[in-house]
């Protein structure tokens, strides 16, 4: 990737990948608090009257499910 031109030394390389690999570990250990919080910016940039961030969360998980059954259905049918 040094060589590619992508990064400028293997110790840059070598340090961002360990940043990707703390950050999706991170991600990994607390889905719900990092999806709860990305509600909660996303709310309060829309700009929109607030709402409880368990609601949306509720909501679009439900949501998530009935196109991924429909989705199911679709190619299977």
């Amino acid at each position: 990737m040094v060589s590619a031109g992508l990064y400028e030394s293997r110790s840059e390389a070598i340090r961002d990948a360990t940043r990707r690999l703390i950050e999706s570990k991170r991600l990994l250990l607390e889905p719900y608090r990092y999806y709860r919080l990305r509600v909660e910016d996303a709310i309060k940039s829309s700009g929109k009257e607030p709402e409880e961030p368990d609601k949306v969360i509720e909501e679009l998980r439900e949501i998530r499910e009935e196109l991924w059954r429909r989705g199911k259905n679709y190619f299977e049918g």
